[in-house]
């Protein structure tokens, strides 16, 4: 993951737009997660994410997950991306969903979105602190 980090980001005003991006997408996934009812929040855990993808223009998530009760059945889930700092939407195939609540499968997509970005928000973090201390702008 460095090496495509590495040739997708090259200068240092790459990489802060990047991680800028970064803060601002989790942010706004945090309070969806963080507004969730807690036993959603928990039963998240239990959710296998099959699949993620996130539109780099729009931030969107498209995700399927595999249900809980019945390894068969997979939902599809998918996250508007943030405006103002808030998500748009959080929608899935699912029966919780189609009844307006915030499901624990979006819940889990949302998770697993932090976990990533984090993961890329600290290899980021490092490669401008390199580029910096070689004097790169």
């Amino acid at each position: 993951m460095t090496t495509k980090l590495t040739a997708l980001v090259s200068t240092a005003a790459q990489i802060r737009r990047r991680i800028d991006g970064i803060i601002t997408r989790g942010s706004a996934i945090r309070i969806l997660v963080d507004c969730a009812e807690p036993r959603r929040r928990q039963r998240a855990d239990t959710i296998e994410v099959v699949s993620a993808v996130e539109t780099a223009d729009t931030g969107q998530l498209n995700a399927t997950v595999r249900s809980a009760r019945d390894p068969g059945t997979r939902y599809a889930v998918v996250i508007s991306g943030p405006v103002r700092g808030r998500i748009r939407s959080a929608r899935c195939s699912c029966r919780d969903s189609k009844k307006g609540h915030v499901c624990k499968h979006a819940i889990a997509v949302a998770l697993r979105f932090i976990d990533r970005k984090r993961e890329e928000y600290v290899l980021l973090r490092d490669r401008l602190t390199e580029l910096e201390a070689g004097g790169v702008q």
